[in-house]
């Protein structure tokens, strides 16, 4: 019907003035000539006239744009169209557009006039504000970082977001602190699985600069340890990993302590920091571990048998027994091998066996159970003469161990003579022991 109407129109019909049965009259006359009309015009290729139909101009009313049925010296070109109070009622040029010289065409598509795609290229250098002023196009949000720098110091013309780059020269004195800006709105913030870091800890105590013109990335921080005295384990403890902490692959944990062997740590409920706090590093690291254990430097000064074995009063022999070892145990060497009578034999020990070995001493009449602490006292020695048990039968002021243990091998029962001679009374007394 509209190809009709529009070829009636075209014809010179005054429909507006016709009466309704002239209407009907005049329809039904020239309905035939009009069938031919719409024939001719949908078989009409537009390609011919120079200007194609595409996008939004292939829903566009014919008579949109000739007006008056007037074919010849329609405009082809955009502004012949899209003009301020244009006959046609096409969408113009706002008042508020971007200045520029450039045709429609550069930017816009036929698709639709949103999304338009702006080339850069030749834009004079700190003059993006003269278009991204909030009105012409998109402008410095009210919560931007406070700067006066121009656009282009930061961002790329490809895209505000991300932040393509950020000169922090100069901002010494200028921000309290890196957090003023980098607090997850303004700027990337601190990821909620940071390394653990002191109160207060400034981020520049970390993220060192690593250009003479300012900060330039997060990537390839260095840790601070300056002030870290306890809680160790919440960055070093057995439960962290290389995935624990963001950006950091490689971090020294504690080695498992089972099973006993040269790569893993003692049974310790102790903290960190009461054996390894004189290990801390002084400075900055590389927060990426360079160095795992064994060989970390966490043990570097080792130990000592105070810091080690404070708070222990018994089950020695869950370090101790025959044939273990564990990590870093080679700092505290024994000497000698050979178990010498009056000797302390400092250093790491397990227990003696008839052969000797890098952590024990040859006394093949050593028991081979029991507990450490059944027979030694202290932890700074084993001595090669065993301590008397605190629940050691009686025995006379003047008799010497050797009176009733006549052998090496304490475990070796002395006999009922030897105790009863050397008992504090060989004539009264009895039920002090029956």
């Amino acid at each position: 019907m509209r190809v009709v109407l529009a070829w009636l129109a075209q014809c010179g019909v005054a429909l507006a003035r016709a009466s309704t049965s002239a209407l009907a009259f005049a329809v039904l006359a020239l309905l035939p000539m009009a069938v031919a009309a719409q024939s001719q015009a949908s078989s009409f290729d537009h390609l011919t006239t120079g200007f194609p139909l595409t996008g939004a101009h292939e829903l566009v009313r014919c008579e949109t744009c000739h007006i008056k049925a007037i074919f010849k010296g329609t405009p082809k070109d955009c502004n012949g169209c899209h003009v301020q109070n244009n006959q046609r009622g096409a969408v113009s040029k706002p008042v508020a557009h971007i200045q520029t010289t450039e045709s429609c065409d550069t930017c816009h598509t036929v698709a639709a006039f949103t999304g338009a795609r702006f080339s850069h290229v030749g834009v004079a250098p700190g003059s993006c504000a003269t278009c991204h002023d909030g009105v012409r196009a998109r402008g410095k949000p009210a919560d931007h970082i406070a700067t006066t720098l121009s656009c282009g110091q930061c961002h790329l013309t490809t895209a505000f977001r991300p932040v393509g780059k950020f000169d922090h020269s100069g901002l010494n004195g200028v921000l309290t602190t890196c957090a003023t800006c980098h607090d997850g709105r303004q700027a990337t913030g601190q990821p909620s699985n940071h390394i653990v870091t002191p109160d207060q800890a400034l981020c520049g105590t970390c993220h060192i600069a690593s250009t003479q013109s300012g900060f330039a990335s997060f990537a390839g921080g260095q840790m601070n340890h300056t002030g870290i005295t306890s809680g160790c384990s919440s960055c070093h403890g057995p439960d962290v990993n290389g995935s624990t902490f963001a950006g950091i692959a490689n971090i020294v944990v504690m080695p498992p302590t089972s099973p006993v062997g040269p790569t893993s740590h003692i049974p310790s409920s102790l903290s960190c920091e009461s054996c390894h706090l004189a290990s801390k590093p002084v400075g900055s690291i590389a927060a990426n571990a360079v160095r795992l254990p064994p060989g970390s430097g966490f043990a570097t000064p080792a130990p000592t048998g105070a810091q080690i074995h404070a708070g222990v009063t018994g089950g020695c022999n869950s370090c101790h027994d025959s044939y273990f070892s564990w990590i870093g145990v080679g700092a505290y060497p024994i000497a000698p091998t050979v178990i010498t009578s009056g000797a302390q034999y400092h250093g790491f020990q397990t227990r003696p066996l008839p052969a000797a070995g890098a952590f024990r001493v040859a006394d093949p009449a050593h028991p081979s159970t029991g507990d450490c602490s059944d027979c030694h006292v202290g932890t700074t020695a084993f001595e090669a003469a065993q301590s008397k048990p605190a629940n050691h039968i009686p025995y006379a002021a003047s008799a010497q161990c050797s009176s009733c243990h006549t052998s090496n091998d304490y475990s070796v029962i002395p006999t009922l003579a030897n105790i009863h001679t050397n008992a504090q009374s060989t004539t009264s007394n009895c039920a002090q022991c029956h």
